[in-house]
């Protein structure tokens, strides 16, 4: 169980690293930061700080950093003094707030719709999803693998994510292009008025004529959500479910291409790709920074005060380069330590971690036994959108020898 920070011992000063209300103490987390944001991750630590005063942005105040991975797992396992919203706007007791994704609900809001999410996941029929998967993984390496190029995000990633969320929500297949346009809205502007148009659209469809899938079960779950509760979990589904396997699958491909040793490994089958998948959520998560935590009370970490109410930001990548966890996390068989799919009670549902990741399975490994020589093209530059809470790329341009398509059954 995890406890407040302690009062100190009269006479003494716990408070002993940087402030808050000191401009040079303060790292800034944009940017430069954006493109490469593990040296400035490493340079904090080597500097011996496991929780650091940042700036988010010009005009977006400040917030604390947390990198430790200790401090981090304790944080996100202790929603009494950490709760996901500022005290102030926490309802009260035996108020229900309405209208929320499950992200967003506490108490017992939350523990009613992290229920019927996962329910409902749990339905999805597991060898019908790989088959989807493969059909549509398929389906674009044929589009573009004749060509001797590609863009892996735009071409790939993107539109065999949607395909495969599409699928599992129930969205028709003729309006999957509109779902791919409301994604990358979603990605890019991080709009969610064409996606929210689009889930209200899918539930009166559920609601008229039920079926099978995932919105069907939302709106005929025992906990009678209505429809602006189902609509709102649809939406949630897509951002953190579609969002990050989109950007599992495309970083990925960006440290086979980038990283020789990891590239290899992976391409001539010495690291199997659950691993690898692995070791992309400890190195380059998708979710880089979780959903800030907000102390109930003064709080002191790792001689840093965080003051009540203040955002304070756990950083799986971050914590990636914590030196207590560098043996650990060096392995690329069997790691399992990272916080990739967050952590306490707002970690991502096992159902949907485990639909995620056989998504990126089997799409990858139908791309590099369709691709093997594929590379990163020669006038390639990586880019990554300027976003704190997501690590996604621009794109990823490659190139190949022209192929036909494999045979597909």
């Amino acid at each position: 169980m995890t406890t407040p920070a302690s009062t100190p011992d009269a006479g003494t000063c716990p408070v002993t690293g940087p402030s808050l209300t000191d401009p040079e103490q303060i790292v800034q987390l944009y940017e430069d930061f954006f493109t490469d944001p593990r040296t400035t991750y490493r340079q904090m630590h080597r500097d011996g700080r496991s929780v650091v005063p940042v700036a988010m942005g010009p005009g977006q105040g400040t917030a604390t950093v947390v990198i430790g991975f200790n401090h981090a797992r304790e944080i996100l396992d202790d929603s009494l003094h950490y709760p996901t919203h500022p005290k102030k706007d926490q309802p009260r007791r035996g108020e229900r707030r309405d209208h929320q994704d499950l992200a967003q609900a506490v108490g017992a809001q939350h523990v009613r719709l992290r229920s019927v999410i996962r329910e409902s996941l749990a339905h999805i029929d597991q060898h019908a999803l790989r088959s989807t998967v493969d059909h549509a993984a398929s389906g674009l390496i044929a589009s573009f693998c004749g060509h001797g190029s590609a863009d892996l995000v735009s071409e790939f990633a993107i539109p065999v994510a949607v395909h495969v969320f599409s699928w599992m929500l129930g969205l028709p297949p003729d309006r999957q292009d509109e779902a791919a346009q409301a994604v990358w809205e979603l990605r890019t502007a991080e709009d969610t008025t064409p996606l929210t148009t689009l889930a209200w659209s899918a539930v009166e469809a559920a609601r008229m004529t039920p079926s099978t899938d995932v919105i069907s079960r939302l709106c005929q779950h025992s906990e009678n959500l209505d429809d602006h509760e189902v609509v709102q979990q649809v939406v949630l589904l897509y951002s953190s479910g579609c969002l990050p396997t989109i950007d599992l699958i495309g970083n990925a491909l960006m440290l086979v291409m980038t990283d020789q040793r990891f590239g290899e490994a992976v391409l001539c089958g010495s690291l199997g790709l659950r691993d690898a998948l692995d070791r992309v959520l400890t190195v380059e998560p998708p979710r880089p920074i979780l959903r800030p935590r907000f102390p109930t009370s003064l709080q002191i970490r790792d001689g840093v005060l965080l003051p009540p109410h203040h955002p304070v930001l756990v950083s799986p990548a971050g914590c990636a380069a914590d030196p207590v966890m560098a043996a650990t996390h060096a392995r690329q068989v069997g790691n399992r330590s990272h916080l990739g799919w967050g952590g306490g009670e707002h970690k991502c549902p096992d159902e949907a971690a485990a639909l995620a990741m056989l998504t990126a399975e089997e799409a990858l490994g139908l791309l590099f036994e369709s691709l093997p020589d594929m590379r990163l093209a020669p006038d390639a530059r990586i880019g990554w959108l300027p976003n704190l809470y997501h690590r996604a790329l621009y794109g990823l341009p490659v190139v190949f020898e022209p192929t036909s398509p494999l045979p597909h059954p």
